[in-house]
């Protein structure tokens, strides 16, 4: 059985399990599964230059993501000793579905001066709160949402998920990208990325609500624990565009932001029977 599996890798093909679908009619990828999938791809290219650290992730889903063989390609666009960016693709068939783009800087000793901005206290620790899957959530809004990635997402709540445009909350996604390859915090954490858009999510009105065209996770460390923590705002205008802003954190303090464009988006119909 593939637990918790989301890929199965044969050489730059990675083959999606159905825990990789996200909570809509159709075998369409999950925005987690595919940023943990871009997610393992910039982190070998990484490790293969230990000075470095990977600064920011730029994902554009350009098209549903199917859940189908994914075969993985990237271009070095600049291998400087102070930076380096890779471009990174996936493409079902010959159509390009996702890109994305990492970045990776050098990194040097430094002593930061007394005036230097020092990054946010963590929030409260979780256990002060109750823990929940979002799936029951989820089912209370759609009974019959399938058992897919979003299934698996634990979260202790500052506030509740109701879709009112912001939400502040602990997050675990216990899930292995690949199979036979641990999932590092760093991973984890580009996978938790997506979820912005739903810690923050907004209804409009009945059947009408926010969907996210892209991630951008900028890192001015890397995480060290796997509950991450996530404080989220949905900043939409009337015109029916907007940007979701997140900022994350682990038991250590605030680590990194994120940003999603989202646009305005009827509601996904419920799944087919199986």
């Amino acid at each position: 059985m593939d637990n918790n599996i989301l890929y199965h890798q044969a050489g730059d093909t990675f083959v999606p399990t159905p825990l990789a679908n996200g909570p809509w009619a159709g075998a369409v990828l999950h925005g987690s599964a595919v940023a943990g999938l871009f997610g393992h791809l910039a982190e070998t290219q990484v490790a293969a230059h230990p000075a470095f650290m990977l600064n920011r992730l730029t994902l554009d889903f350009m098209r549903p993501v199917p859940n189908a063989p994914l075969r993985a390609e990237t271009d070095t666009l600049r291998d400087g000793g102070r930076l380096k960016l890779w471009q990174l693709r996936l493409l079902a068939g010959d159509t390009l579905v996702t890109q994305a783009l990492a970045l990776a800087q050098h990194c040097d000793d430094v002593v930061l001066p007394d005036t230097a901005p020092r990054p946010p206290e963590p929030p409260a620790h979780r256990d002060t709160l109750p823990l929940s899957l979002m799936a029951d959530w989820m089912r209370t809004r759609r009974p019959d949402v399938p058992h897919s990635l979003h299934s698996l997402l634990e979260m202790h709540l500052f506030s509740p998920w109701n879709l009112s445009g912001q939400g502040h909350c602990w997050l675990r996604l216990p899930a292995q990208v690949v199979a036979n390859t641990p999932c590092s915090p760093l991973v984890h954490a580009i996978m938790i990325a997506d979820m912005g858009n739903g810690a923050a999510h907004l209804d409009l009105k009945p059947g009408l609500g926010t969907i996210n065209a892209d991630i951008t996770l900028s890192l001015y460390r890397y995480p060290t624990s796997a509950w991450l923590g996530m404080r989220a705002c949905n900043l939409f205008q009337p015109h029916g565009t907007g940007i979701i802003h997140a900022e994350l954190f682990d038991e250590q303090g605030g680590f990194g932001h994120v940003l999603q464009s989202v646009l305005a988006n009827r509601k996904p119909r419920r799944a087919a029977p199986a």
